[in-house]
This record gives C-alpha cells, structure tokens and sequence, in this order.
C-alpha cells in the first residue's frame, strides 16, 4: 500500500494557501495604514501591483501590466492541482499508536493469578528426614519459609529445622531441636501451626484427637513448649484422622481420614484456641471418587481451594470452595491433580509455600520432602471465565496472557511487572492483538501443545503410491524427504517434498531394492542426523549406513543385524538419544524396551529390560512411536482401536506397567485408511503421517492450537475527515484471511451507523445507534433452492418401508410415499408442516395389480390425479382420485407412455407436461399432454442431456413454476439443479449446482423440498435425511433488533450473525466507483476477524482508500513548471513551462 498526504493535511492545504495572500494584504494595509498615521512621508503602501489567473497550455505567455513601476519584481505562483484517484492510508494498521479500538470483554471484577497444579513440574529439590524420622506423617512451615517442621510416628516428636533460603526444601537442616508429643499421642498423624506461631496442633490415630501446644517464641521449638491442656475429640467424625489444618484466622479447623475418606470441618469461637466453643460443623467434603486413603490435606490463602493427597493414587488432587474456608459452600474437584509418583509413592502430606508458587510433599516410601513448581491460573474476583473467553488475550499489569481454559489456565507471552490483584478496570481482554512483528491486527491464539491426537485432524495432505502393501513410513528432520516401506515389492521409495512435510508435493527420487535381504518388511526409521537407516521384518533388524545423510541411494548392503528376543515385530523405534530400541509384537500384543551399548547401534543379539501390553486396546498394533520427552507413547491399532492410541508414562521412555498408563485419548483413522501399518511424527510434532495397505501416506495436524470463538471486532479509533472529498473510487482491503474470516463495515456519520455495500445492490445499514440504544439489522431475504449452500440437518426413519419416491402436498401437512415393499402408495399426515418426524400413518392404497417395481409416483396438486410407474411394467400408471388426496376413493385409469429403464416421474403444475428419467441414461425425458393430466394424450417432444453428470437418476422433481429441476445421480452420491430460462421447458435448461450426500447416504431414490425449497429431503430404504438448501439473499431492507450488550463494538460483532451484514474483502473490493458508498464528513472502518478452524489465524491490515477531491493548490516551481521576466518595470511576463492551472502575484 502507497503513502500519500493524509486528507486532513490536503484540506488545511486548501484552506490555507487560499487565503494566506490576502491575510498578507490586509495585515499590510493595517500596518501601513498605522504607519501613515505617525509618519507623514508615508501615505500608502499597495502590496499587490498585479495579478492573474489562468490556465495555460505548455509554453503559453502572459503579460500583467503593474499598477506601479517595480524595479525588481516579486512574483508567486501557484498551481492548482485536481485530486483525482489519490490513495488515503489512514485505514492502515499502525501496531505502535495502536490506532484501532478493540472490543474489550473483561469483566467488571478485579484479576488474580492462583495456583494451579496445571503445568507443575518437579525442582529437583528434595530433603531427608530419615536421620531424625523414618515415618514422616506431616510437616509445616513458618510463615516465612525458614523454618520447617516434621512429626512422624517413628519417634512421635515433631523435628524442627532451618532453611538458608526459604521455602527451599534442599537448603533445610537439622537444629538438633524437638517436641515430644508421645504422652499426648504417641501415633501423630497431622501438624499445623497458629498465624503467629505461639501454637501448634497435633492430631493422630491412637487417640483421635487435636492437642494444642504453646510456645513461649514463635516458631521456635528451643524455647519454653509445653501441652496446653486443651484438645478437642474428632472420633465421632473421624476415627482415623491423618491430617489437620486450620483456615487463617484459626477460627475453622479441618481433619481428614481414611474411615471415610472425607473431609471434616470444625469451629472455634476464639482462633486457635480448643479452650474456646468449639463444635463439629456439620459440613464436611468426600475425596474417595479421587483418593480411597488419604492422609494429607492444605487450603490456600484465600481458602477458595484445598489440596488432597493419599497412599493410593500417588497424585495431589485440587478442590475449589465458592466461599472460602466455608465447606457447606458449593465444593467440587476441580478436574486438575499432578502425580508425584516418581518421587514420592507413599504421600502423606502436602503444603504449599505463602505465595502460593511452590507445592511440598512428604511420604513414608522414601522419608522424604520434594518440592514442586506451580503453575498459576487467572481468577476474576467475582465470577468465572466463559467459554467465549477462552483464546483471548488478558492484558494485566502489562503482561500479556492468551486464555486457554475457563479454569483460568493461560500462556504467557510477555512477563507482567508483577502478579499482584489487578483492579478492575485496569485490565483487559481481547480478541483481537495487534501483531508488532508483521504490523498487522490478527486474531487472538495460542498453541496449546505438540503431539495432540485427541485434537487430530486430517489436513487433506497426502501421497499415493504404486508400490503394493506399503507398511512404514518416515519424513527427514528437515521435511524435505519422504520415506515409504513397500512390503510387497521389497522397496524403499524416496521422495523429495518441494514445501517441507507436506506429501501431496512429494515427487519421485528413488527406490532402494531391499529384496536380497529376504524378509517380511514392517517398518523404517532414521537416527536424528540421517546416516543410517534401519528396516524391521518380523524378527530382525536391519541397519543401513548412508554416505550422504537421508540419501537412500548413497546406501548398500546392510552394515548389521540384530535379532530382538520378541517375535511377531510389526513396529520398532528408538528413544530421542538412541540408548533404547522398542518394538511392538502382534503375537503377545506387546511392547518390549531393549537398552543398547552404544546410541542407534542395535547389535546381533538385544535382550530386552521391560514389556507392557497394549491387548486390552487393540490385538493387532503395528507401528510405535514417542513424544520427545518421552513422556507419551503411541501405538498404531489395526484392530480393536484402528488408529493410534496414546498411553503416558509417568518416567520417561520406561514401558513398564508401572510407568505405562492408557490415558483414553485415540485417534481414529479410518476416515482415510481402513488397515492402517505405520506412522510417524515430524520434529516438533505438530503433524502425523500414516500409511497403510492402500499405499496413501496421509497427513494429520497433532497441534493444539486455540482462537476465541465468535466474531472480533475492532474499529477505527479517530476518523478520517472527509470533508473535502468528493468521491470514492475503489477500496482495497489488505488482509491474510489464512483458515479464518475477515469481514468490514464502514461509517460515515461519526460512527452512529455502520454500513455494507453490495456492488449494484446498494447499501444496507447494519448497526445503529437509536438514541443510546444499540440495535442490528435482522432483515433478510430467503431464497430457496441453494445446493451450494446445503447442509445437512438430521435422519430420521420411516418405518416399515422401503421408500421409491415421496412429494408434499396440502402446505406439507400430507406427505404420500411410494412403498415398494408393499407395492403401495401411503399417505402421512404431519402434525408440523414438512416435518417428516412428526408423520403418522393415514391411509394406503395397492398398486400391485399394475405394478410390483415401483420407481417413480406424482400427485396432483388438486389431489384428483396420481401416477405410479415402475420396471415391471415399464409404463405409467394413471388414477384418478374422486376425492381430493383420498386414497380410498383412487382408481385405476389407465398405463401408458412405456420404456425401458423407467425412473422417477413428474407433471408441469398444469398437467399439459410429464417428466421423467432414466435409470441408464443422463436426459430428462418430457412429453406434451393436449388433455391436462390425460396420459393418453402425450406425444414425446424431446430427451434433452442433462450436463455435468453421466450417469441415470432416479428422483427428480421441479420448484412450483418449473424454472429449476433437481436430480440424483445413480453413482456419485450427489443432487443436481438445472436452471431452465423458460417455465418446464426442459430445451431451456442450464446446469447449476450440486450438493453431496455421499457422507450421509448412498443411491437415494427420492427427492422433496417444502414449499420455499428452503428444505430438502432424500430418502432411501426407510431412511429419510433433511437438509438446510436455503440463502440468505442481499437486501437494503431493515428489520431492527436491540444488542444482547448495549455497546457499539458487541452490536457489531452481534449483526455478524447474519450472514448478508458480512462484507468480506471480495465484496468490498469489488464495488465500482458509480456504486460506492456515499460521504459525509467523517469516514469509519471496522473489521471483524473470526475464525471456526484451523491453525492460521486471518489478520488484516486496514483498507486502502481510492478517493477523489477538491482542488489542491500547491506552490508552483520557477523553471519547472513557469518562468518570468519584466519587459517592462511597470509589465510581468509569464511563461508556462507546463501545463497547469496558474495563480500569480507580483509584489
């Protein structure tokens, strides 16, 4: 896009160059007249001695006789210059002043960061309590972090300890100081600490109750410490209890157990105080859907969440509270739980440290501490995020967060100062960013993750070969390379990829003859740097070393063998360094890890270290693959699941059963392959690749990849004076639209009304704002009859029949059907007009005595006159019905108008023409009746082509006045539509459109629409499937409808539900100049991004403006576009050096 003078600089221009010689006059007169006031010898001075305007053509003269002689004269020129197709860019993006409003959807509520077991990960941070206590219970901090607390059932003491930095578990030692609680409870089970550190709590299973400890300084075990004499009994809640914590106040306290795996809740009149009232709530919680033994429990600061762990699951399990601290609130798992059981597999506590970034356990298996990052989560102080949220960007003490589910999990992408509670108002949310890299405004996203089958899609990429059985299939680190197992024909083919890891642009390079080997091939992998290649048979593996890195051709013989102890080998990879090999066995459905001596070097003989099975999810698998961490692991079902499987396992690369855990999540690929063989990832694993016996490679995207939903808008933040314009010529808008929309409206009265324009059609109003109330244009215009635009809505069955034909007729309150199981025509009576789901069952009238292989049937739209033909018979079949739509009073009439390969059938409004089709044949046969509905009469006129399909139909039917015919096609699965210019003359007619039915069903034999053709139904056997065939049609027409939110930018996105108020770059830039919008002072872009799949977002950046407008006068240049000399002092002689429009002045 072109960078012009802004029109508000052409229009103070204008202003001023038009005035400023005689502003210098007058201000001269004044001063001269002041002079000659207080100086006599000065009478008047005159500025201006001539002057002239005129246009002239290149080399022309002028002459300008002066009022007074002039020595040496001063002249200034000017040129008016027309504005005539000058390009405005005000429109443009600009990513630095930011110059577009966003629609802000944050709440009115403040914004906090909360801890969040979603993306915790371990520290590497550990700490031994085995030397003091080999049973650690419980522990707690101090409320700075440097100091820690343990109690055990070994000992029963609680150990006091010291951290050099705090909440750091690894700097922690011993201070050679105790508490023994032994005469209290010598099974202490759960610790806690008061607020101020003057208290302690001890809880435990041999006495089933809370003690209460003093300390003379808090937190510190070395001074004064005794029993208090207070304690409070929970053996009528909990008979077991493991755990005990306090809200912050101390005025509620909690104790869990493994009775009943609940969680109860206490009170206290005084805090921290058991001298105090203190009662069982009533209100406790249960874990055991989540933990069946837990021991540990902790709230977090603000109480609106606690934290469960237990012996069974090995996992930290996270609760949410609607009140804080308040149990009798609405409470629920929150869905998120992190699993610590390479660390820790016998947990009996949790913490977490004041700021809520760190989460602590502690366990019995090893004596241990282990400590924990958190991830965060965005919380509102009120309220919770919606679904229509999730993907947009949260702007907050300038971070900048992409939301990733209503739980409040997010991507940073830029650091805020701090994660301090952001007030309300002081933060926003959007969906739409400005992009400061390409300057552009896109639409919000984020990637939530790599190797995501259960997000999977196929991307409509793939590669077919001519090689038999294909089995394995492999892609070069860089994309470029492209590697299929034949089995059948003993090859590997290579291919080159002109764009990187897309297969559809694979070509040729080469084909390795692996048939002197002798084997049963299964599958192919490379190392990472591409020097060697390795082929799988059924019990062997065969290594390939290449000259050339990913050269097949640069290859020989194989270098070595191995022989892995498994059998049945069907698929086999490396881990990421090539310290272990796995294959995957369809004889016992096993997975065997083998460690190797040296990296990607399989030697003769592999002993394998572990196995796990994959029965219980397929009984054929094939092809194994890794994420690059290890941490999942994918299996290729050919049975059972047919498709690729995911299992986790808790230690990297280890497929023992202990690690190895099926997580549920499949991908199943039967869409494209049926007997899927081998798979593979790309580097990052954003894409799969499968192939199978059908030799086809297809491509799948595995990224986790999230946009908002709905429509975005934004819209321009000041506007461009037009005051001064005349006329637009074209606009152009400059955007990627990649797997998404973008869509514009335009204002010109200072963004009151928004506005679209259709080229030829004129404009139509979208938005308005009707004295502070913002409304949307609803009106539409229906249009039936849109193949192009069909969708499909539902199935349903007809029971009992097998449906030939069927047609509406009453205003759809009857549908008649033609049952070639009972040889019947049958009437249905629709409670809901044109409803099919609401038929019942009317009447049924025989055909049988005429014909037993029905095709095609017709009724009258007066209901006197029915036809039926058939394949038998070969003929038409004529009955004549004495009462209107009564079956009962139907008679036979006559047959007639035979032929072979008769189809469907139908009558002109009239009854003077019939039609039919041809099972065998693409034409539409048409006869000519001289007597309406009298089959006797008809004399044969044509069989006109029908273009586009070559095959016969069976189902035909016309719109009411027979200017567009629907047909099937009897191979493609497909409906067609024919244009005829002139009313059921079918010498007229013109292919229009087609819609697919291929994913519903196949060889329909029947077709119906309702009366606008705003619904289809097809019908098959006793199946019936109903389609949307309707458009939304351009209209200037206005129906309003008040905003669901009273805002400018919410109407916009709002009128975007209708489909004619979207105006994308092809309507937009097409508008001719006689058609464009008309102006008025201030001119208004808003652009709309949306997007429903995908992985590209649409941006934009802006639209160009083709305008033109009033004159400009600019500076005329002295030897460029005039000259001047004086003949004469009292003459100025002009001459144009080009041709232009001149204002001159001498002085």
């Amino acid at each position: 896009m072109s960078n012009s003078r802004d029109i508000a600089d052409s229009a103070a221009t204008i202003n001023f160059i038009d005035t400023v010689t005689s502003n210098v006059q007058t201000q001269l007169n004044t001063a001269t007249a002041a002079i000659a006031t207080n100086t006599s010898a000065i009478s008047n001075i005159s500025v201006t001695n001539g002057s002239l305007t005129k246009t002239f053509v290149n080399g022309e003269t002028a002459s300008i006789s002066l009022t007074s002689n002039v020595l040496v004269p001063n002249v200034s020129v000017t040129k008016e210059v027309p504005q005539s197709g000058a390009t405005n860019n005000t429109w443009d993006v600009n990513s630095t002043s930011q110059n577009y409003t966003r629609l802000d959807s944050a709440a009115a509520t403040t914004l906090d960061w909360v801890s969040s077991l979603v993306g915790a990960s371990y520290s590497n941070k550990s700490f031994s309590f085995a030397s003091q206590e080999n049973a650690p219970q419980a522990f707690a901090f101090n409320n700075t972090g440097t100091k820690l607390f343990v109690v055990g059932t070994q000992n029963s003491e609680v150990f006091q300890y010291s951290l050099s930095t705090a909440f750091d578990v690894s700097s922690a030692s011993y201070d050679s100081v105790n508490k023994n609680v032994y005469p209290q409870e010598p099974a202490p089970q759960g610790l806690a600490f008061s607020a101020d550190g003057l208290k302690f709590f001890v809880v435990g299973t041999t006495n089933d109750t809370v003690y209460e400890y003093t300390c003379s300084v808090a937190f510190d075990l070395s001074s004064t410490v005794a029993y208090s004499g207070n304690s409070f009994s929970v053996a009528s809640q909990e008979p077991i209890p493991y755990a005990l914590t306090f809200n912050t106040d101390g005025t509620r306290f909690y104790v869990l157990g493994n009775t009943y795996s609940t969680l109860f809740e206490y009170t206290c009149s005084v805090g921290f105080d058991l001298s105090s009232t203190v009662a069982y709530s009533g209100n406790s919680f249960s874990v055991a859907s989540q933990e069946g033994n837990p021991t540990g429990v902790f709230f977090n600061t603000s109480g609106t969440q606690f934290y469960i762990v237990g012996i069974n699951a090995d996992t930290v399990f996270m609760y949410t509270c609607s009140t804080a601290f308040d149990l009798s609130s609405t409470v629920a798992y929150s869905g998120t739980s992190f699993s610590v059981a390479s660390q820790e597999g016998t947990l009996s506590d949790v913490l977490l440290s004041a700021d809520e970034t760190k989460l602590f356990v502690v366990g019995t298996a090893t004596d241990s501490a282990y400590q924990y990052t958190l991830g965060r989560n965005l919380a509102l102080g009120s309220g919770s995020f919606a679904s229509a949220d999730v993907g947009k960007t949260i702007e907050a003490n300038s971070g900048v967060f992409v939301l990733t589910a209503t739980s409040g999990s997010y991507v940073q992408t830029t650091a805020p100062t701090s994660f301090n509670q952001v007030a309300s108002g002081s933060w926003g949310m959007f969906g739409v960013v400005y992009n400061t890299t390409d300057g552009d405004l896109e639409l919000s996203s984020y990637i939530g993750g790599y190797y995501d089958i259960a997000n999977s899609a196929y991307s409509n990429n793939s590669l077919t070969v001519s090689y038999g059985n294909t089995t394995g299939t492999f892609i070069s680190s860089d994309g470029t390379k492209l590697y299929i197992l034949g089995e059948s024909n003993e090859v590997v083919l290579q291919y080159a990829l002109s764009t990187p890891f897309d297969p559809s642009s694979g070509t040729f390079v080469y084909g390795l003859n692996i048939a002197p080997q002798g084997a049963v091939w299964r599958d192919l992998t490379f190392n990472n740097d591409g020097t060697k290649m390795y082929l799988c048979s059924e019990a062997q593996i065969f290594t390939f070393a290449l000259a050339t890195p990913w050269v097949i051709s640069s290859t020989a013989n194989p270098v070595n063998r191995a022989f892995p102890t498994s059998t049945s080998i069907q698929g086999f990879c490396f881990n990421s360094d090539g310290t272990k090999l796995y294959t995957v066995s369809s004889g016992n459905r096993r997975v065997y890890e083998n460690n190797l001596s040296g990296a990607f070097d399989p030697q003769f003989s592999i002993i394998e270290t572990t196995s796990f099975s994959v029965a219980s999810q397929t009984t054929n698998p094939r092809g194994i693959r890794f994420n690059s961490d290890g941490t999942k692991m994918f299996i290729m079902g050919k049975s059972g699941i047919t498709g690729v499987i995911q299992y986790d396992l808790s230690s990297a690369f280890v497929v023992s059963a202990a690690s190895a855990s099926y997580n549920g999540v499949s991908f199943n690929v039967q869409a494209q392959e049926n007997d899927p063989e081998g798979f593979v990832f790309n580097t990052d694993g954003s894409k799969m690749y499968v192939i199978g016996e059908d030799s086809t490679v297809y491509e799948y995207g595995t990224l986790s990849f999230g946009f908002p939903t709905g429509y975005q808008p934004v819209h321009t933040t000041a506007s461009t004076d037009t005051t001064y314009w005349t006329d637009i010529n074209s606009m152009t808008a400059n955007q990627a639209a990649g797997n998404g929309n973008v869509n514009y409206c335009i204002s010109t009265d200072d963004r009151t009304t928004w506005t679209v324009i259709k080229n030829g059609e004129g404009e139509r109003n979208i938005v308005r704002n009707n004295s502070g109330t913002w409304q949307y244009n609803t009106a539409v215009s229906i249009t039936g009859g849109s193949l192009t635009n069909g969708s499909y809505l539902s199935t349903g069955v007809i029971s009992g029949q097998a449906i030939s034909d069927f047609i509406w007729r009453s205003s759809g309150t009857v549908l008649f059907l033609l049952d070639n199981t009972g040889d019947s025509v049958r009437k249905y009576t629709a409670s809901t007009a044109y409803d099919m789901s609401t038929l019942t069952l009317a009447q049924s009238f025989s055909v049988s005595g005429q014909e037993i292989y029905l095709t095609g049937m017709y009724i009258s739209e007066d209901g006197l006159h029915l036809y039926v033909c058939g394949n038998q018979g070969n003929d038409v079949n004529e009955y004549t019905l004495t009462s209107a739509f009564d079956l009962t009073s139907a008679s036979f009439t006559r047959s007639g108008i035979s032929s072979s390969n008769i189809g469907g059938i139908f009558f002109s409004t009239d009854g003077t023409k019939l039609y039919r089709t041809n099972y065998s044949s693409a034409a539409i046969w048409y006869w000519s009746l001289s007597t309406a509905w009298d089959i006797s009469t008809a004399s044969f006129i044509s069989a006109p082509t029908l273009t586009n399909k070559t095959t016969g139909c069976s189902a035909i039917t016309f719109n009411s006045d027979g200017t567009l015919l629907f047909v099937n096609d009897n191979t493609d699965d497909k409906i067609y539509s024919y244009i005829l210019s002139t009313g059921w003359d079918v010498s007229t007619l013109s292919y229009s459109q087609q819609l697919s039915f291929a994913s519903q069903a196949s060889a329909i034999d029947a077709i119906a629409f309702n009366a606008n053709l705003t619904e289809m139904y097809l019908g098959v056997n006793d199946d019936f499937y109903k389609y949307s065939t309707s458009i939304e049609s351009y209209t200037t027409s206005e129906t309003w409808a008040n905003a669901t939110t009273n805002t400018e930018l919410d109407s916009i996105a709002q009128s975007m539900s209708v489909s004619i108020n979207r105006m994308d770059k092809t309507q937009l830039d097409a508008v001719t100049d006689p058609n464009h919008i008309a102006l008025s002072n201030d001119f208004d872009l808003s652009i709309i991004l949306n997007m429903t799949s995908g992985t590209t977002v649409p941006s934009s950046n802006g639209v160009a403006i083709n305008y033109d407008a009033n004159i400009l006068n600019k500076g005329a240049v002295l030897g460029t576009d005039y000259d001047f000399d004086a003949p004469a002092q009292n003459s100025v002689r002009i001459t144009a050096l080009a041709a232009n429009n001149l204002k001159v002045r001498v002085v």
